[in-house]
């Protein structure tokens, strides 16, 4: 079990929300009703998870929500690790809801708790965070590009089952919409013997 190095259980400050908050929350939909939305303002606590992180040192953080202040850092963290979402919405906090928040982690990140989940008002930010997903010869040549991650995925593995010598040729990128690269190429299974 990995604890962190840092002591924050100690100097944890916890705020009352007795003014409005706006926070940003990485989701993995936007539909309001939509079951992975619902599951997106679910702690890890309420939803199982084992402890990560912070959370080693502190229960009280396991049992909120992780928040950013700015947009653009919700957005950035969302590009950089779009298991937890890819969609970004905005979070109103009113006063007299019960809601608690605390800065922790890095500066501008704040774990939010409290409120009926009646009282949480969400503003869904309508576009979903732009993924550019590129097919690259190992010269980084550009061979094909989408918008759409399983679509490239097949692409790439067309390519692959039609001539296997190209499996360590052609790469998978993925890019962010600051044109980043997010994670490690991808590439192609080798097709069984046939």
């Amino acid at each position: 079990m990995r604890r962190p190095s840092r002591s924050l259980a100690q100097n944890l400050l916890v705020h009352h929300a007795h003014g409005p908050v706006t926070a940003y929350r990485i989701v993995k939909d936007v539909d309001l009703g939509h079951p992975d939305l619902l599951d997106s303002f679910r702690s890890n606590y309420e939803l199982g998870a084992p402890p990560r992180g912070l959370e080693y040192e502190s229960t009280l953080i396991h049992l909120g929500l992780s928040m950013y202040r700015e947009v653009e850092m919700a957005i950035a963290t969302a590009l950089r690790w779009p298991r937890i979402g890819q969609y970004v919405a905005e979070v109103q906090l009113k006063p007299n809801n019960g809601f608690c928040y605390a800065a922790t982690a890095q500066r501008g990140h704040l774990t939010v708790w409290g409120g009926h989940r009646s009282s949480w008002h969400v503003y869904a930010i309508s576009c979903r965070l732009a993924m550019h997903y590129v097919l690259l010869s190992s010269t980084g040549n550009l061979i094909d590009s989408y918008d759409d991650e399983s679509k490239a995925r097949v692409a790439l593995q067309r390519i692959v089952d039609g001539d296997p010598e190209n499996a360590e040729d052609v790469a998978l990128m993925s890019y962010g919409d600051d044109g980043m690269p997010v994670g490690n190429p991808v590439f192609a299974k080798i097709p069984a013997s046939r």
